[in-house]
Formats: C-alpha cells, structure tokens, sequence
C-alpha cells in the first residue's frame, strides 16, 4: 500500500507541476475568459445505499485547471491496517444536452464485502449552474446492486 501511496502522490503532483507551468502558455486557444479563475474546485457527497448490507455516505473534494483533474482517495482501516486499499472510480460520459450527462462507471472498493472488487454500472446526471444531482447503478440485475447519489457544487 505504501508503494501505491506514494505512486498516487506523485502523479498528483506531476500533474499539478504540468498545470503551474502551463499557467502563461493558452496553447492557441486564446484568452482565458476574463474574471474566470485558473482553478476550479468542487465537492461532492455521495450517499450510498447497498442492498443487503450497511448504507453510508462519502465526501470528495476536487481541483481542475483546464483538461487537468485532481481527485485522490485512499482508504484507511482505523482498525486493522491490512484492510486499507486504493480506491479507484472511472467514467466515461457524454453529453446529449448542456445540463444532462450520461454514460459508464466502474469503482473498485472493498467497502461492500462480497466477492467483487469491481462494481460497474450506467450514471445519469443533471446540472443547474453550479449544482449537480445525479445517481450511479453498479451491478445492475444482480443480488450485489448498489446505488450511490450525487449531489454537488462547484465554485
């Protein structure tokens, strides 16, 4: 876990090293639109519920600076240290309209028991200017289902 740890953290910080550097440089894209800062950052709570097991909820903060997205987790057991684990979640969305985004996601967790690791699942989420709502169905069809709500600012 340590190895993972620290692989996470610098990723992180290449990343923002890449965004800091690129700070005067608009890659010919022009501007950037006045009054808008160079950063943006978000949170995000995330109320889930598990069929058959204990519902909980998370909180996720989040940084961007252009196409660059911070966003790290790791999960601590406050008991038994073994039980720690890097905690991953993917996406691939689309949007059909402005305020509506659709598509994919897979999170790899041991937070529910059960044999999977990997849950995966459609997303639906909608936005009015800075709030965001939503949900995730991981495992659809199966005894191992799960939603998770999305409800979050940006600002």
């Amino acid at each position: 876990m340590k190895a993972a740890s620290r692989l996470l953290s610098a990723f992180a910080a290449t990343g923002a090293a890449v965004a800091f550097a690129a700070e005067g440089d608009d890659g010919g894209r022009g501007a950037a639109a006045a009054g808008k800062s160079a950063w943006e950052f978000a949170i995000t709570a995330y109320p889930t519920a598990v069929r058959g097991g204990d519902n909980y909820a998370s909180a996720i903060a989040a940084a961007d600076r252009g196409p660059l997205h911070l966003e790290a987790e790791y999960v601590r057991d406050g008991t038994e240290r073994a039980d720690s684990y890097a905690y991953a979640w993917s996406e691939l969305g689309l949007r059909p309209v402005e305020w509506l985004r659709v598509g994919i996601a897979g999170q790899r967790t041991r937070a529910y028991g059960g044999d999977r690791e990997l849950q995966r699942g459609p997303f639906a989420q909608a936005t009015w200017g800075p709030v965001t709502i939503g949900g995730y169905w991981f495992n659809p069809g199966s005894n191992d289902q799960i939603f998770v709500g999305l409800v979050g600012a940006a600002f």
